[in-house]
């Protein structure tokens, strides 16, 4: 069992969404300077990051592994280089950044999975 961070956000943080498609795997793909999240033939989300590093979505196991439905790329040293995605089982969200930092600096419960 790890422990993880659970974030809540507001309707008005999340800035779009993306409606999955069933049983599409989503990859992560980060290159030094720009990060998208893409599954076969189809972009979802790019975004600028300091990282990197490539891993299929479902095989995280460090914060950013899908957490009771939901998987948060929300990483305090990086805060201030990327945009902050939230993925459900069924949508992908991108998070606005004023919206992700906020609830960085409210929330402290701490649940385990």
């Amino acid at each position: 069992m790890n422990r993880y961070r659970k974030y809540e956000f507001k309707d008005s943080d999340i800035e779009k969404t993306i409606i999955l498609e069933r049983d599409e795997t989503l990859y992560l793909c980060d290159l030094d300077t720009s990060f998208c999240i893409f599954s076969e033939g189809r972009l979802a989300l790019a975004y600028e990051s300091l990282r990197g590093t490539g891993a299929a979505l479902k095989l995280f196991s460090t914060p950013g592994v899908i957490i009771g439905g939901y998987a948060f790329f929300l990483e305090d040293e990086y805060i201030n280089n990327f945009f902050f995605i939230a993925l459900e089982r069924t949508e992908l969200k991108k998070i606005s950044k004023k919206g992700a930092k906020s609830s960085l600096k409210k929330t402290t419960s701490f649940s385990v999975y």
